[in-house]
C-alpha cells in the first residue's frame, strides 16, 4: 500500500490490513493482467494531472471523461473520486475491461461505463480525454481525439517516453491542439493539450 499522489492511495485487494491514512482517498486494486498497478510513472503523472485539472473545475460534476485503453481503470476511478459522474473507459483487450469491472466493484463504484467498443464508435463528445498508452497507438488515434473533444477540451496523453515528444507533436499539434503543461518523471511523460478553435 502506498501514495500515489497527496490525495490518492493505493491499496492492494490482497491487503486488508494497512489502515487509509486521514484525509486520503482509497483505490483498491487488483492489477490481474492488465497494465494500471498505479505504480508505473506514466499512471502517476496522469494522476497528478487529473488531481489539478479537475479538483480546481467548478463544473467538474458536469464534465464528461473518456479513459482509452483503461487497463485496471484506475484512472477512471480517478476521475470518479474526483468528482466527474459520466465516464466512459474503453479497452481493446477483453480481460482488462473484466479486470477494470472486478475493480470498480472493490471500489464499490458502479456508474463508469466500461467497454471493448473501439473508439471510433463512440459518439458523444468529451470534455476531457485520457489516454495512457503507446506512442503509435496514439498516431493511429490522433484524429479520434480531435473528433470526440470540442472546442476548449483536454487531450491528456501519456504511456510516452520523454524523447518522443517532438513525434508526438508532429501529429497532434496540427489537429488544433495546444499544449498546456507537460509533467516528467524518471525517463516518462505525460503532456495536457486544449483543442482549439476548429481550423
Amino acid at each position: 500500500a502506498q501514495n500515489l499522489t497527496d490525495i490518492f492511495f493505493l491499496r492492494p485487494k490482497w491487503d486488508s490490513v494497512t489502515p487509509i491514512p486521514s484525509g486520503m482517498i482509497p483505490i483498491f486494486m487488483d492489477p490481474g493482467q492488465a497494465f494500471g498497478t498505479g505504480l508505473h510513472p506514466s499512471t502517476r503523472l496522469c494522476l497528478k494531472t487529473l488531481q489539478s485539472q479537475i479538483s480546481e473545475n467548478i463544473n467538474r460534476v458536469q464534465l464528461s471523461c473518456l479513459d482509452v485503453g483503461t487497463g485496471t481503470g484506475i484512472l477512471a476511478l480517478a476521475a470518479y473520486h474526483l468528482g466527474v459522474k459520466k465516464i466512459v473507459g474503453v479497452d481493446n483487450d477483453p480481460v482488462a475491461i473484466e479486470v477494470a469491472k472486478e475493480n470498480m466493484a472493490l471500489n464499490q463504484v458502479s456508474e463508469i461505463e466500461l467497454s471493448t467498443l473501439d473508439i471510433r464508435q463512440l459518439k458523444m463528445p468529451f470534455d476531457f480525454v485520457i489516454s495512457n498508452i503507446l506512442l503509435e497507438t496514439h498516431r493511429e488515434l490522433a484524429s479520434e481525439y480531435a473528433r470526440l473533444l470540442p472546442q476548449g477540451g483536454l487531450l491528456l496523453l501519456s504511456g510516452l517516453l520523454g524523447h518522443q515528444k517532438r513525434e508526438l507533436f508532429e501529429f497532434i499539434l496540427p489537429l488544433g491542439f495546444s499544449v498546456l503543461e507537460s509533467k516528467n518523471f524518471q525517463e516518462w511523460a505525460s503532456f495536457l493539450f486544449v483543442r482549439r478553435e476548429k481550423q
